[in-house]
């Protein structure tokens, strides 16, 4: 039997944001599928493949670019997955506009959204939550949804015998800044304290006076290291070196950091937006109000303050390791075209 032939689209800046997540997300997905012995998978080059010549496309997060593609390949009867990546926020927008769009069709951003859901033959969400989310905001039935997490990048895995035994000594903060990563109220959480702070990241396209603010407001305690590669040596060592790994977003899809945290034996401070009880993971993180300073910093202060967890890495490789992620599009894949 041939490998299914997978080929692999999302928008047409994915490679253009220093910040990507989704950009790293399908660089570990084509890294590990490209293991698997039962598939063959392409990113597409629109100006040679030919989506006739594939048996799935599989797009990466629904716009007005990857519509187009996804309705092409529906046309001439190719299965398409859709890893949606839909933001759980604006409900009532998303109502009013699904309500106007039964009036007058005009296509919108949620309208194109809703389209692409409903073209999919699959839709991958990253968690219950986004998935429930989808179900009853976009009207996708539930029988279309599978819930496939993110994995834990297997780069930062292999530095554990070269960084698995540093000190734990500070907290780690990973992501661009903009308001809703929510630096800026960890700094104000921790300036007087004495903790060593660590941000990884650079401003965001769309709110570049924002990291400014949280250099200007930052105090001796604090260091940034600007944008390192998702797979470099530096960004391990600072992952293993980490006592705390904090996630204070206000809104947050799935949170790589954190899990990469936890999987480098950190203490996870996340915020309540993340379904920690659906990863088995209650109890064992804490959880912060994301628009409370106090809570931010009892959060961070109580979990370096506290003894590591050292069965919480061991327990995030295993839930969150690319194989089981591939396994499971292997499954879903092989379930679309009837092998």
């Amino acid at each position: 039997m041939e490998n299914l032939k997978v080929l692999i689209d999302s928008f047409s800046n994915v490679k253009q944001n220093e910040s990507g997540g989704i950009s790293m997300r399908i660089d570990n997905f084509l890294k590990n599928a490209s293991l698997s012995k039962k598939l063959e998978i392409k990113l597409f080059n629109k100006w040679e493949d030919k989506l006739e010549d594939c048996d799935i496309l599989h797009v990466f997060k629904a716009t007005l670019d990857t519509y187009s593609m996804i309705v092409k390949a529906k046309s001439i009867g190719k299965k398409v997955v859709l890893s949606s990546i839909v933001a759980q926020e604006g409900k009532y927008r998303i109502m009013i506009s699904r309500l106007m769009y039964r009036i007058l069709p005009v296509m919108n951003t949620h309208s194109i959204l809703r389209e692409s859901l409903f073209f999919a033959d699959v839709v991958v969400a990253q968690t219950q939550k986004e998935a429930n989310f989808i179900m009853k905001y976009y009207e996708i039935s539930k029988e279309k949804i599978r819930v496939v997490p993110n994995g834990v990048k297997t780069s930062l895995i292999d530095y554990y015998n070269i960084y698995g035994q540093l000190n734990k000594e500070i907290v780690l903060c990973v992501g661009r800044f903009d308001e809703n990563k929510n630096q800026l109220s960890i700094i104000r959480a921790l300036k007087q304290t004495m903790i060593p702070v660590h941000f990884v990241g650079g401003a965001s396209s769309e709110d570049e006076e924002y990291y400014s603010k949280c250099i200007n407001e930052s105090t001796d305690n604090m260091k940034f290291h600007g944008w390192l590669s998702s797979d470099s040596a530096e960004l391990a060592k600072l992952f293993y070196s980490s006592k705390v790994v904090v996630l204070a977003s206000h809104k947050e899809i799935f949170g790589n950091s954190l899990i990469e945290g936890g999987a480098c034996g950190a203490n996870l401070v996340v915020t309540k937006e993340l379904p920690i009880e659906e990863w088995g993971l209650k109890g064992r993180c804490y959880q912060i109000d994301s628009k409370s300073i106090d809570s931010i910093k009892n959060g961070i202060v109580n979990a370096y303050n506290s003894p590591c967890d050292n069965e919480i890495s061991e327990y995030i490789i295993s839930k969150f390791s690319w194989d089981a992620v591939i396994s499971d599009y292997e499954k879903i894949y092989s379930e679309l075209v009837g092998i």
